[in-house]
């Protein structure tokens, strides 16, 4: 069973780009099957095709009898490096989003579900979340509390100049619940359209 779990995770990887020898050297990484992705993180995975990418240098480490250390043996010849593309990494982040979801969700983690249209629209997400990560590290500072000796002009323009940066419902500046104009409709007027009551 492991043995068709790895084969179907490798068609999948071939699916998005992987070459047969690289996604050889994953799954020898102990990748028995695609839902196994979901067990480490994102950045695990980025070290494990660094790894795949360094290859092995004919040393392995070994616990000592009794103990914590490693000890260095000899092993056998050294693996060669497998040159993994960035893209190939970038695809290899949306199959792990893909696999998160599902098992997050409870639905089977079938490898032969994920197809190259779906690993696309996975590594779009992957960017979408990045760039929502990145705008979130952007912070204005917000003004101190108003209060009797804060004169109203720079407070207003620190505030909306707050409100401007933070983002409501569908990414929408808050700034916009501040009425720009004073020519203001009374509550119970009737507008002929939307447009007009706008």
């Amino acid at each position: 069973m492991a043995a068709d779990g790895a084969s179907a995770f490798r068609g999948a990887l071939g699916r998005i780009g992987w070459s047969v020898p690289a996604a050889n050297a994953f799954t020898n990484e102990g990748f028995d099957a695609m839902d196994s992705l979901g067990l480490v993180t994102c950045d695990r995975l980025k070290d494990i095709c660094k790894i795949i990418h360094r290859g092995t240098d004919g040393v392995a480490a070994v616990p000592a009898a009794g103990g914590n250390a490693a000890v260095a043996v000899a092993a056998a010849p050294g693996i060669p490096g497998i040159v993994i593309p960035m893209m190939w990494e970038y695809k290899l982040s949306g199959m792990h989003l893909w696999v998160s979801e599902r098992l997050r969700q409870g639905t089977p983690v079938v490898a032969e579900d994920f197809t190259a249209a779906i690993g696309n629209l996975y590594t779009r997400k992957v960017r979408e979340l990045e760039e929502a990560k990145d705008e979130e590290g952007v912070q204005v500072k917000p003004p101190a509390p108003f209060s009797k000796e804060t004169k109203w002009i720079p407070f207003f323009k620190l505030l909306v100049n707050y409100l401007s940066s933070v983002t409501g419902v569908n990414k929408v500046p808050l700034d916009y619940v501040i009425r720009k104009d004073d020519d203001i409709a009374p509550p119970d007027t009737e507008f002929e359209t939307e447009h007009e009551k706008l």
